[in-house]
């Protein structure tokens, strides 16, 4: 195949569903038009403009299964990751599949910074139901913490770790103390220690760096 040619006609393809979308009487023909672009040439332009399409759709189920195609051959691809994302942490209903497969999109965003304080609640929720906040937060400790074999001098990425690690410990326990208090006050009592820990280590850390 000329990948040359191949790659005009995707563009020539996607340009032409794009000028339908805006003057289509007819959504469901349009959307036939996307599948069977799929279908015809399996590319990250393609999964891409059939992501955006379900999108808008709002098709939840098709949006995600053409984003994990795009991730499968890019997998740092921001936007699907962003997409993706927002769809698992807009839903409140998820298996324990889908969770893990949301971990794998809404990390990303997390480490990135990208989470608002609701998204970070329900991200935390997320890692909590499948078990898997203890760990990211043990890892976070690790990365963040200093060894025998790193210098004393803290680095700047060591005190902005602490600063997120602590930022998400805080969001847990606000909705702890608002939502469950009274249903969960050991967990309470766990996060409100687990929080005074860290912030002491991140006092540490800032007085060796001074």
């Amino acid at each position: 195949m000329n990948l040359e040619l191949s790659s005009e006609n995707i563009r020539a393809e996607i340009e032409q569903i794009g000028s339908r979308l805006l003057f289509s009487s007819s959504l469901e023909k349009l959307e036939k038009n996307v599948l069977e672009l799929v279908a015809l040439y399996p590319h990250p332009d393609v999964y891409r403009t059939a992501m955006r399409f379900f999108r808008l759709r709002e098709n939840t189920e098709k949006l995600r299964s053409f984003g994990w195609e795009l991730l499968e051959l890019l997998p740092t691809d921001q936007e699907a990751q962003q997409i993706l994302a927002e769809s698992y942490l807009s839903e409140r209903k998820l298996d324990k599949q889908d969770k893990k497969k949301a971990v794998r999109v809404i990390d990303s965003l997390w480490q990135r910074e990208e989470l608002n304080s609701e998204q970070a609640v329900r991200y935390a929720d997320i890692l909590e139901d499948i078990e898997e906040y203890s760990k990211r937060m043990s890892e976070k400790s690790k990365m963040s913490c200093p060894t025998e074999q790193q210098p004393s001098v803290a680095s700047p990425t060591i005190t902005e770790n602490w600063d997120s690690s602590l930022h998400f410990v805080t969001l847990r326990m606000t909705k702890y103390t608002v939502q469950k208090l009274f249903r969960h006050p050991l967990k309470v009592l766990m996060l409100f220690f687990l929080c005074v820990m860290i912030k002491n280590l991140m006092t540490i850390s800032k007085s060796k760096q001074n």
